[in-house]
């Protein structure tokens, strides 16, 4: 139901043609979930609060680079229907098209998670009397360590 516009989200945050075949079973993404939530939930929280636009900045750029250095592994992108279409093959972090629009995912809401689970970023988006903000919540064994 949701696999069309699971595919087109990949799509743009990956900047690449993304196949149904690239998809995981939901069953092996139930299993990751699972062991993803038991690994990072144990670590603090941070939470950052910036403008939307300021993901299309250096700082951000370099926010995300630091990330990358300090757990350098392969990532997950969880999106609003990860659970129900399956979740893709990890990628680079610097793969990640940051610089999404609005309105691509209209839940507002997707996270990254690094493949053996121990950190994650979540991107929480949303609008308030005309002005879009995005929050980062930052959670895990290296990631907590990273400031905005």
């Amino acid at each position: 139901m949701y696999m069309p516009e699971h595919l087109s989200i990949m799509e743009k945050l990956l900047n690449r043609k993304f196949e149904k075949s690239e998809l995981l079973s939901v069953e092996e993404t139930e299993v990751i979930r699972q062991k993803s939530i038991h690994t990072w939930d144990k670590y603090p929280q941070r939470v950052f609060e910036i403008a939307f636009e300021e993901r299309k900045s250096s700082r951000f750029q370099k926010f995300i680079e630091t990330l990358a250095k300090a757990a350098a592994q392969d990532v997950y992108l969880w999106l609003p229907h990860t659970r129900s279409c399956g979740l893709h093959k990890p990628v680079k972090l610097l793969a990640v098209n940051f610089a999404f629009e609005f309105d691509w995912i209209k839940e507002g809401l997707f996270s990254i998670v690094t493949a053996d689970g121990a950190n994650r970023l979540t991107l929480d988006f949303s609008e308030d009397g005309g002005e879009y903000l995005l929050e980062l919540e930052i959670r895990g064994r290296e990631w907590s360590q990273i400031s905005y």
